[in-house]
């Protein structure tokens, strides 16, 4: 695990497309790098 600073502007929520609402009320937003359609490297950021 890594700390991020989320205050990059690659995190702004506005621009993102891939996420999930969890049962508990979770959100995850996820960033992959490279290919979003096909990597194993990504953040995921939990509100």
């Amino acid at each position: 695990m890594f700390i991020r600073d989320l205050s990059s502007e690659i995190y702004e929520t506005v621009n993102t497309t891939n996420f999930i609402l969890g049962t508990a009320g979770y959100l995850y937003l996820i960033y992959p790098y490279g290919n979003s359609n096909f990597t194993d490297a990504m953040d995921v950021v939990v509100f």
